[in-house]
């Protein structure tokens, strides 16, 4: 019997992909319409399997291998915490089925390892009967990705968990790491020596099933920085896809390697410049500005066509790319791939501004533009059931004459162009105590 279901959106990069991975910079990501989705049925154990590996199931206390690791972790996770908030006892079946990979199953870049923590989390949570604010999911899911993968700035947790534009700044990790070794209860049954058999007790899967989550969730997170932005009625936003997947894990450790500290210092602060020049420029217009004041938090306003003209966003989006194609060179990172390159020069030569998304060395590229408004035909809504799991199509929104035009030259060029387009923002209502002190802004 189901007991709750639940999804999780996908992520891009608009910028700051690499300078994001430094405690308190600055990024830009949109949340995308298709998604990963945990549904939790009931059963005499919990267990967690996934449609993408039926070859591989997971009965929480045993082995747990490494295609169901993130989703292990965020149930672990999810579980402790509605079990400490909710008086409901629940045990249940987890299944995962992610949306986020062509149909051959290769995966488009979009970050579905943080949309099955999101889902997940997500998920169990409401089995439990647990109303959970978008900013309670993040540090729930936040803290099982980051265990398991070890680096990377969760930003694609924060975009699957708000939804829609999202400007992030992310956390101290290593403050974090701290605080689950702090808040983690000792495994009373350790057993005197290690052995080489997996010990589910001893693994991180144990660690998340004994840390204290309440704490977790009402402490402030240094540094970290999560805002919605209403984006402006007449962005276009194009994506295309390279067809050769990129590992992020692996770029952004060789990305991290301590090499020319004043030069990266440059970097970043480039970069953060620039994010926030890209957002100003995107955004929609408001009477009322957000708030960065600590404990001032004011709702996002309605889309409205945008004014700014194109030329100043593809000056912004080349200096962008400029500067990670600098990074590229100074840490030997492969961003900017041959058919990154050729998708953006094609994207240019249409009028769009573009870039890599995310990591590179594969994977998706953004193109931009601003729509004269009265051009722009109404999109099929994000979250319907046509936008929610539709294929590496183009035809399932309407576009413009240009988008149709570079979508086209993307194809001939060996360039999959995504149908994707803005996920809607979750607007579960928050409690007074996921905005706790200093350090943190939402605007939810």
């Amino acid at each position: 019997m189901l007991i709750s279901e639940a999804q999780a959106p996908g992520k891009l990069y608009l910028a700051g992909e690499y300078a994001v991975v430094n405690p308190g910079n600055p990024a830009l990501l949109m949340a995308v319409n298709r998604y990963v989705e945990a549904r939790v049925s009931s059963a005499q154990r919990w267990l967690v399997t996934s449609a993408q590996f039926p070859g591989s199931q997971v009965v929480v206390g045993g082995y747990v291998p490494d295609n169901l690791s993130f989703a292990s972790a965020a149930l672990e996770i999810a579980r402790n915490y509605a079990s400490k908030v909710s008086e409901r006892e629940v045990c249940g079946h987890v299944h995962i089925d992610s949306h986020l990979q062509s149909d051959d199953g290769t995966k488009f870049g979009l970050g579905s390892s943080a949309a099955v923590c999101v889902a997940v989390v997500r998920a169990v949570l409401a089995a439990y009967g647990v109303q959970a604010s978008p900013v309670t999911v993040f540090k729930l899911a936040a803290t099982a990705h980051f265990l398991v993968q070890g680096n990377g700035s969760l930003g694609d947790v924060a975009a699957s968990s708000m939804g829609g534009l999202v400007y992030y700044r992310s956390p101290d990790r290593e403050w974090l790491r701290s605080f689950v070794d702090a808040h983690t209860a000792p495994d009373l049954h350790q057993l005197a020596s290690a052995t080489e058999d997996f010990d589910y007790e001893h693994s991180l899967y144990g660690m998340l099933s004994r840390l204290d989550t309440v704490a977790l969730v009402e402490q402030a997170w240094p540094q970290l920085v999560i805002e919605q932005v209403s984006e402006a009625a007449n962005l276009e936003i194009e994506v295309g896809w390279t067809g050769k997947p990129a590992s992020t894990k692996a770029l952004v450790k060789k990305a991290a390697k301590p090499v020319e500290p004043a030069k990266y210092q440059a970097f970043l602060h480039a970069s953060a410049h620039s994010v926030d020049a890209l957002r100003a420029l995107v955004s929609a217009p408001s009477g009322v500005p957000v708030s960065s004041a600590v404990g001032e938090f004011v709702g996002s306003s309605s889309a409205a066509p945008l004014s700014k003209p194109n030329g100043e966003l593809a000056s912004v989006v080349a200096e962008l790319r400029a500067q990670l194609n600098e990074l590229s060179a100074l840490r030997d990172v492969p961003v900017e791939t041959d058919e990154l390159r050729r998708g953006i020069e094609i994207a240019v030569a249409h009028g769009f501004a573009a870039k890599s998304s995310g990591a590179g060395g594969g994977d998706c590229l953004i193109a931009l533009r601003v729509t004269p408004a009265a051009s722009v035909n109404s999109a099929t809504p994000a979250n319907s059931a046509a936008s929610t799991n539709s294929a590496a199509a183009t035809t399932d929104h309407d576009v413009t004459v240009s988008s149709h035009s570079l979508r086209k030259a993307w194809q001939e060029a060996g360039i999959t162009p995504l149908a994707l387009s803005l996920s809607p923002a979750h607007t579960t209502a928050a409690s007074s105590s996921d905005f706790p002190a200093e350090g943190e802004v939402y605007d939810v």
